[in-house]
């Protein structure tokens, strides 16, 4: 009966103790500015400035240098701490298309700033927008 109380308990704990699944995170409708950097150890790059709007699952917007980043239009979803763009425009193959605006990034939303972050290998790219 010892024996069955023990891992009787142990299950409860090992229950109780998983983890807790994040609400997916929530990007306010409207328009956001702010700076688009990619980071790479082997290159300096400028930041530019970029505007994304979010209106019903449907995202578009500019930037300042063309396609750096490149932004058209699309659809996105969120689920836990990250966003899937979905790109609708073609695109030339002339450029790194890790600069489109498309695929999973991690987002960290503080008060009003949105933080847009994706890895590829090295390079970092990184959207630092706030709400207007």
């Amino acid at each position: 009966m010892k024996h069955f109380s023990f891992l009787l308990l142990v299950i409860v704990f090992f229950i109780s103790c998983k983890p807790d699944k994040k609400d997916p995170v929530v990007i306010k409708p409207g328009i956001y500015k702010g700076q688009f950097y990619h980071t790479s150890p082997y290159i300096y790059h400028a930041p530019s400035n970029v505007t994304l709007t979010f209106t019903d699952q449907r995202f578009s917007g500019t930037s300042d240098q063309e396609r750096f980043p490149a932004i058209c239009r699309g659809s996105y979803k969120t689920a836990d701490q990250e966003i899937e763009f979905v790109n609708e425009c073609p695109w030339t193959a002339d450029f790194d298309w890790n600069y489109i605006l498309n695929g999973k990034y991690r987002v960290k939303i503080v008060g009003d700033v949105l933080e847009l972050t994706k890895q590829s290998g090295d390079d970092i790219y990184r959207y630092q927008l706030e709400k207007q």
